[in-house]
């Protein structure tokens, strides 16, 4: 693939003959032809590497304003927002795209909404892809992905083999780091969901505030005019974010237990197998079984549900499918039941809201007590640690707190932390064994809930990647029981 260069920016530059054959931040990959983004970052500034990229061939070089070349060959385009800019001109490379584009952001439950509205397309013979945190997901084409957000180039040119492949929609994952790097540039959404906000992520954007106006800037600044928002109206943002929606003339969908919601979801029954609930739709009333556990599970349901009527398609039959959503990998997932009816459920949990909803949640189901496994990641946000130690307290018959990605902070410092919130738990650090010794102490009716990694499928120390799936060792753990 390539194209003129004037067909990507506009510049006063005589720039027409430039054939541009790639674009790329990374100087590794530069080859002849293509577009270097010198882009700024936490631990390094991609200028330093702009003489290597022009070494490789690189024809144009992106960078912050104020930033000199020597190279009179290669031109130099500069912004305030080289991010964006990038980000942009990645739009332009890869122009082939799913005619109807969504997104959701939100701190919990942005997967679990992406994957749901996915599978409610496809029961209703839409083609449509979730994009994330787990990868690209469709019947038809599947990828892994190494960002929730993934960085511009490797977006667009997704966006463009989903295209390719048939699939007329698609819904991204809009998380706080890939809004606030303008990752999402150069995209007009016709709809985006606002799930819920909460502490997290705040090692990052050091404010709530800076935190919570990143969220914002999808519902500013990336939907489409006359597009259309699916708003939390149980959140307590609801009213700022559904303000800045109207201020730029998009529609609002609600959502919740508030019964002002154009999608309410009246009640929840606790089932074997899930939940009955009872929805409102714009004051038609649907009671239907849902497969899932919590009632997390059918917020995010509802939210799914919006995103789907918003994208055109027929509201009653979306109805009608959501009795057959299926779980998400990782959120609240039962994964064992034992033979004397303990049940283990894996979740992602990594908040201190989350975990709260998960304990909550699965505290319905609970006939005997409510255990827990769990950490919290090293070099992220400090303060949730003693919260969710407390949390952890307030809900739970036992607590096992172990390593959750220490990375390369002390993994005896972080578990001392969560500890102060809840020390009557047990510090083991080797998460095997806390499983291990976690199933071993099941009882009848016991629930046990092993929060933190969910999909993960290993574990970081220093600059080591374990291998380490919960899933794994839970069923290690049910075999060696049944030896012993």
């Amino acid at each position: 693939m390539n194209k003129f260069l004037s067909e990507l920016v506009k510049t006063e530059e005589n720039i027409s003959s430039i054939k541009i054959n790639g674009i790329t931040s990374d100087s590794r990959n530069v080859m002849p032809g293509f577009i270097f983004a010198a882009l700024p970052g936490s631990k390094t500034n991609g200028k330093k590497f702009i003489s290597d990229a022009i070494n490789k061939g690189a024809v144009v070089v992106i960078a912050e304003t104020g930033t000199k070349i020597s190279c009179s060959d290669t031109l130099l385009i500069t912004s305030d927002n080289p991010r964006s800019k990038y980000a942009k001109i990645a739009s332009k490379f890869y122009t082939e795209k799913p005619s109807w584009l969504g997104a959701v952001t939100g701190t919990n439950g942005k997967t679990s909404v992406a994957c749901f509205t996915s599978q409610l397309w496809n029961s209703m013979n839409l083609k449509g892809a979730a994009i994330g945190t787990l990868g690209i997901n469709s019947i038809e084409y599947k990828s892994s992905l190494d960002l929730t957000t993934p960085e511009p180039v490797t977006l667009h040119r997704e966006l463009s083999e989903i295209s390719t492949r048939g699939l007329d929609y698609a819904i991204i994952e809009a998380s706080s780091h890939g809004l606030d790097q303008s990752r999402l540039d150069g995209i007009t959404f016709e709809a985006a969901a606002f799930t819920n906000l909460s502490h997290d992520h705040l090692d990052y954007h050091i404010t709530y505030e800076k935190y919570k106006n990143a969220k914002l800037r999808l519902f500013s600044d990336l939907i489409n005019n006359n597009g259309t928002a699916v708003l939390n109206r149980d959140s307590n943002e609801f009213k700022e974010f559904s303000t800045v929606a109207k201020r730029n003339n998009i529609s609002v969908i609600s959502y919740g237990s508030d019964i002002r919601s154009d999608i309410c979801l009246v009640s929840s029954i606790p089932k074997s197998v899930g939940q009955e609930i009872e929805i409102n739709v714009s004051g038609k009333r649907e009671r239907l079984l849902f497969p899932l556990f919590g009632d997390f599970q059918a917020h995010n349901a509802m939210c799914a549900l919006g995103l789907v009527i918003a994208s055109g398609a027929d509201a009653n039959k979306a109805i009608q499918s959501l009795g057959h959503l299926t779980g998400v990998k990782g959120r609240l997932e039962l994964v064992a039941e034992l033979s004397n009816r303990a049940r283990i459920f894996i979740d992602y949990a990594h908040s201190p809201e989350a975990l709260e909803k998960t304990l909550l949640s699965v505290k319905n189901y609970t006939r005997g007590k409510l255990n827990l496994v769990f950490g919290c990641g090293g070099n992220r946000d400090e303060a949730k640690r003693i919260t969710m130690g407390q949390i952890a307290s307030k809900y739970s018959n036992k607590i096992y707190v172990t390593d959750d990605n220490p990375r390369k902070e002390n993994p005896e410092k972080i578990r001392r932390a969560i500890l102060s919130g809840c020390p009557d738990g047990l510090d083991i650090g080797d998460r095997r064994k806390a499983i291990f010794l976690a199933v071993s102490e099941l009882e009848p009716g016991d629930i046990l809930v092993i929060a933190g990694k969910g999909h993960e499928t290993d574990q970081l120390y220093n600059d080591r990647v374990k291998p380490f799936d919960d899933r794994y060792e839970v069923k290690k753990a049910i075999v060696y029981e049944r030896v012993q």
